[in-house]
């Protein structure tokens, strides 16, 4: 199984997203993209004369990598998407020398962030990281901590 390595970062030229694989040189951060047409902004990339590509500097807290899922729509999940999980189900984590019975959130609106090799979201109740793949089938990416860090309800690690 092949899996797609993908980078997205905010433009320092107009805020938007640019999508593409990840160059850092000299502590700047820069999305490339190779051949096609030249998107507006982008700076050509030329080895030996030959145009090889094109890139544009992104603000480096704003880079994410792609999670390698998509949500329910199709669209793409990064790390720092904010995405809501309906009816999300949990035990709870704590122990307290009882078994918690599973517990149920109707606002299942979490981060997405890379921890230990995995990308994950916090458990609501817990702080702990869980990984993604839980009910991904029903996952909706409905914001961004960069654009929407209002969505969170609870803080961001």
């Amino acid at each position: 199984m092949e899996r797609e390595i993908l980078f997205r970062g905010k433009r320092i030229d107009n805020g938007e997203f640019a999508e593409g694989l990840l160059i850092e040189d000299d502590g700047y951060y820069y999305i490339y993209r190779s051949f096609g047409v030249c998107p507006n902004g982008y700076d050509y990339l030329k080895s030996g004369g030959a145009t090889v590509g094109f890139y544009v500097r992104v603000i480096p807290e704003t880079v994410g990598q792609f999670t390698g899922l998509t949500d329910k729509n199709g669209n793409k999940i990064f790390e720092g998407d904010i995405v809501n999980i309906p009816d999300l189900e949990f035990v709870d984590f704590v122990d307290n020398g009882t078994s918690s019975p599973d517990e149920k959130y109707e606002d299942g609106i979490v981060e997405i962030f890379f921890d230990e090799g995995v990308f994950c979201f916090n458990h609501p109740n817990t702080d702990t990281p869980c990984p993604i793949f839980y009910n991904i089938k029903e996952t909706e990416i409905i914001g961004n901590i960069h654009d929407n860090p209002g969505l969170l309800k609870q803080e961001r690690r």
